[in-house]
């Protein structure tokens, strides 16, 4: 275990972290960093390897093997990049409400069907989002195939030839929207399918994500 805190030493060091930084940034008190730099401490749980590793900016082999080829890095950036780490592990829970193509849309809190759980870094800036069951093959050209999930962002920029879950007539489907003339042609990329033409529509949300995850 001397190996791993020579190592962990060198690397801190090299990052122009002091051991309360690196404390810090790790979550653990200062005196174990240096307990470990000093040979004093000899038990390092897998996780806190890692997440050292992580706030460094090397593999975990490298710490656990002492052979770091050490590079200088600015602090700013072994903080920024700590941070995206924790914002991918970070997760939210998502309401899975109905399915589309087929029928009408009513979103209503008590029709939730249950949630899926996804990396918040996935979704970027929308909130307020949910999941729909893709019903049917219309989507296959987007790669969105039949009992997929896609995630829906009720509150987007609307863009020429984005995807769109949008009523009209009564009816909400799927589809990339273009703008023609005074009206909408609802389209897909699935071939077989023709153009949905409207006066006006009722855009219900973008699909920003489409999967298979395991509802709970």
């Amino acid at each position: 275990m001397t190996a791993f805190g020579d190592t962990l030493q060198k690397l801190r060091i090299a990052r122009g972290l002091s051991r309360k930084q690196l404390a810090g940034l790790a979550q653990v008190d200062p005196s174990y960093i240096a307990l470990l730099e000093l040979g004093k401490r000899h038990q390092v749980s897998f996780s806190l390897a890692r997440k050292f590793a992580t706030v460094l900016g090397v593999p975990l082999a490298t710490l656990v093997e002492g052979d770091a080829e050490v590079v200088q890095r600015p602090i700013q950036a072994i903080i920024a990049e700590f941070q995206q780490s924790v914002e991918r592990m970070e997760l939210v829970e998502v309401p899975v409400r109905g399915a589309v193509p087929a029928g009408y849309l009513e979103v209503r809190e008590e029709e939730v069907e249950g949630y899926v759980t996804i990396p918040k870094a996935e979704l970027g800036s929308a909130s307020n989002v949910y999941v729909l069951r893709v019903a049917g093959d219309s989507l296959q050209g987007d790669g969105i195939m039949d009992g997929d999930l896609v995630i829906v962002d009720p509150e987007p920029e609307v863009m020429n030839g984005k995807l769109y879950i949008v009523s009209c007539q009564n009816e909400t489907v799927a589809r990339h929207i273009h703008r023609e003339g005074d009206g909408y042609k609802l389209v897909t990329q699935t071939p077989g399918y023709d153009p949905i033409y409207c006066d006006e529509i009722d855009i219900q949300g973008r699909v920003i994500l489409s999967g298979r995850w395991r509802k709970h």
